[in-house]
């Protein structure tokens, strides 16, 4: 069972320069007490499941649900931004996500920490949070 996160899309202008060879500018917010804390993962880390659903002023968007999304860990302040790792960009944008106003909802079930350890999250039960 996995993480299920509820958050509205972010824009930012460009994502960390650290991560900016894998991510793009656009992500989802998760506190780090669900994540990064538990997991003890750090910027950088690859996490990795599937798009539940993806709404726009509560329309749900067709063409996503079901469809692998990867992300890349960069942690603020007790929060966790999960870009959009570039290898989902192209389904998001060819769909319009690249803007504000959009509700992302996925399930995340794995985490690739940068040394290549793969670990699976929540393998127990499902853990609903709000980004």
């Amino acid at each position: 069972m996995p993480l299920l996160v509820s958050s509205p899309i972010y824009i930012s202008d460009a994502p960390p320069s650290s991560i900016a060879d894998e991510a793009r500018y656009v992500f989802i917010t998760v506190p780090s007490r669900w994540l990064s804390k538990p997991y003890e993962l750090s910027d950088g880390d690859i996490i990795s499941g599937e798009i539940v659903e993806v709404r726009y002023k509560g329309e749900e968007l067709e063409g996503l649900s079901g469809a692998p999304a990867s992300f890349v860990l960069w942690t603020v302040a007790r929060v966790d931004h999960l870009y959009i790792h570039k290898s989902t960009w192209p389904l998001l944008r060819d769909h319009g996500v690249v803007y504000e106003g959009h509700v992302m909802v996925v399930r995340l079930d794995r985490a690739i920490r940068t040394s290549g350890e793969e670990v699976q999250l929540y393998p127990k039960r499902e853990i609903k949070v709000k980004g």
